[in-house]
């Protein structure tokens, strides 16, 4: 995800000797005049006497400017002379020696298809301090500390289940002030490394997949924060950049909204497939929390294991690899829900242009149903709330200002085009409606000390309850399914 404030598109102030001007030109005058440089214009507004009113027909929300919500001061309507990329680029040249700004917008009435917003002020040069940067560091620190004390707790978790360690092994006692405690062994301290540094991996590519696109278009931007989470079961809230510039059109808004996903998807999903040819099969005779199906969670289990998973007697126990890539795809499905400054808010803008706003409240409804559905599957529909939360607060604060581009009339092109069918399409292959559920006890001891199986109710011994029964690299599933 990235955030937007809006000062300079570039690292260093833009230096322009200033035009030389009659002490008693009227500002109006000259602003028209430069405005009609591009612009046929056939309307006008003056909003800088307090009386004026912004036209019915314009949103008139006010945009970011040095970190405050400016409104304009003057709207022409009217229609272009030249393309809007270029009559952009010739009217900024006219209104920066006036720290004056402009935004173009299109606008339905035949004739007059183009606005221009005039904002007396200009985004301000601000140069990232080492404090700043230090704190970047810190936040990584801190996250990775989070990460790989989640990895190494889930490696506790997975040894226990398979025998391979006993709690005598991962545990040792620590006396301290006349009692003692249980603390972990930290012999095994690197077993945590797997999922840090998958997930970090994750979410890393897709904080920088923005970061350098951004520089690729001359964006002023900073470095990712990443969000240590040190208490649950993912260890981190994903990591957010901030953009310190308006963005030029919408093209590079795509090309930056798009970067981050496409280069997380692209490293989530071999170290899922990964993680899943190197996770167990093991019969399903302990409750506990069950990671929720995507489509393509669902298909990678299919193709990797021969079969869907949980299926009512087996399931596979992800090891820290394939919980680091499902972990991954979740937190970027969430980023690319179509709503304000979250990645698909931003391609939806930048695809839809200014009617993207309207789609913000349909989508947080179909969301708020979804979750509704949710909570009739599972009691832990409450891992809704902060993502929903988010996405309300995002979805007002689009509703307060605009958020676009500086020039928001250019259209994308075809390439861009099927860039933003693709981001939809991976939006619904790994999706999850239902991130995770309880799931209780599935086969019970028999008297005999035997355990019976849920579907087959063959008998399996005692010492066999967490016995592997697939193995993907070694033993074809459906024969060993067979034996048992």
């Amino acid at each position: 995800m990235f955030t937007e404030t809006a000062i300079t598109p570039f690292d260093e102030p833009i230096v322009r000797l200033p035009k030389e001007q009659s002490p008693s030109a009227d500002p109006l005058q000259r602003l028209r005049k430069d405005v009609a440089a591009v612009l046929a214009i056939a309307d006008e507004y003056d909003l800088t006497d307090g009386h004026g009113q912004a036209p019915s027909w314009d949103r008139s929300l006010a945009f970011p400017i040095n970190n405050q919500l400016v409104y304009p001061t003057y709207i022409f309507r009217g229609k272009l002379l030249e393309s809007p990329t270029l009559a952009y680029e010739k009217l900024d040249a006219l209104l920066a020696p006036h720290q004056q700004m402009a935004l173009f917008r299109s606008h339905s009435a035949k004739g007059s298809p183009h606005v221009i917003k005039i904002f007396n002020q200009r985004p301000q040069a601000q140069h990232a301090q080492p404090s700043t940067r230090t704190l970047n560091f810190v936040l990584f620190f801190l996250t990775l500390v989070s990460v790989w004390y989640v990895g190494m707790t889930s490696y506790f978790s997975y040894a226990l289940h398979q025998g391979i360690l006993t709690p005598d092994q991962l545990f040792r006692d620590v006396p301290l002030l006349g009692t003692t405690f249980s603390v972990f062994n930290w012999v095994y301290w690197w077993r945590g490394l797997p999922y840090a540094l998958s997930i970090l991996a994750i979410l890393g590519g897709h904080e920088l997949g923005h970061y350098f696109v951004a520089r690729y278009h001359r964006v002023a931007t900073s470095l990712p924060y990443f969000i240590p989470l040190p208490f649950g079961i993912i260890g981190t809230m994903g990591a957010v950049i901030n953009l310190r510039a308006p963005i030029k059109n919408r093209r590079v808004l795509l090309d930056i909204a798009v970067a981050g996903p496409l280069v997380g998807v692209l490293i989530a999903v071999p170290i899922l497939f990964y993680g899943l040819a190197t996770s167990t099969v093991t019969y399903s005779t302990e409750g506990g929390l069950i990671e929720g199906n995507s489509i393509l969670y669902a298909v990678a289990k299919i193709a990797i294991l021969g079969e869907f998973y949980p299926n009512g007697e087996m399931d596979v126990f992800i090891n820290q690899m394939a919980w680091a890539g499902w972990v991954g795809l979740l937190v970027t499905a969430f980023n690319l829900v179509p709503i304000s400054q979250l990645d698909g808010g931003r391609i939806l803008r930048a695809y839809l242009g200014e009617k993207a706003h309207t789609l913000h409240m349909p989508f947080l409804f179909i969301l708020a149903v979804v979750v509704a559905i949710s909570a009739t599957i599972t009691t832990l529909w409450v891992v809704w709330i902060l993502p929903m939360l988010m996405w309300a607060w995002f979805a007002l604060q689009d509703r307060l200002a605009d958020v676009g581009t500086l020039e928001d009339i250019t259209a994308l092109d075809p390439l861009r085009v099927r860039f933003v069918i693709m981001i939809a399409i991976i939006f619904v292959l790994i999706f999850v409606p239902v991130p995770f559920t309880i799931t209780t006890l599935t086969a019970e001891p028999a008297s005999n000390g035997q355990i019976q199986s849920f579907e087959t109710d063959q008998p399996l011994t005692q010492d066999d309850r967490f016995h592997v029964v697939y193995d993907s690299f070694t033993h074809p599933h459906s024969e060993e399914v067979s034996q048992q």
